[in-house]
């Protein structure tokens, strides 16, 4: 386990392999292995598991536990609850992704939500848009405020702003 220097008042609770890097103060990683919390990422945690990372510049931002989940750079004030294979991508800041398996919340879809379930998305610039959980849901491109309550295989189309599917 490694603190890099200048991550000041930064904690890791046990594992092995984990790393908090410079300039990541008063971050936490609780334990498990080969977690990360990149450079300038400060007051984040990952609580524990496997290979889960938070990137460069994506401060105030958590990861619960799960394995192989990533916050990257410049996703501030985002979070994975847990899960396995979750990504919330570059400048998506204040979003979530409750749990689940491969659900993404892609490029600049900055304070979207994808609950739970399995390989969901929310497409660049879908900003302020959520889906509930199943599998295979896809909000497209700058398709803002929508909703996808849940179900299987669902769309909303690129640009298609303020829509909702319940389900199915």
């Amino acid at each position: 386990n490694t603190i890099q220097t200048n991550a000041s008042e930064s904690i890791i609770g046990g594992g092995r392999n984990n790393i908090i890097q410079t300039w990541a103060s008063y971050s936490v990683i609780g334990g498990g292995d080969r977690n990360i919390i990149g450079s300038s990422a400060g007051k984040s945690a990952i609580g524990g598991g496997y290979r889960n990372a938070i990137q460069d510049d994506a401060g105030y931002s958590t990861i619960g536990g799960g394995s192989l989940n990533t916050i990257q750079t410049n996703a501030q004030c985002s979070t994975i609850a847990g899960g396995r294979e979750n990504a919330i991508q570059a400048d998506a800041s204040y979003s979530v992704i409750g749990g689940g398996q491969q659900n993404i919340i892609q490029n600049n879809a900055w304070r979207s939500a994808i609950a739970g379930g399995q390989q969901n998305a929310i497409q660049i610039n879908a900003q302020y848009s959520a889906i509930g959980g199943g599998t295979g849901n896809t909000i497209r491109l700058e398709a803002h405020g929508s909703v996808i309550g849940g179900g299987y295989l669902n769309t909303i189309q690129f640009n298609t702003h303020f829509s909702a599917i319940g389900g199915g």
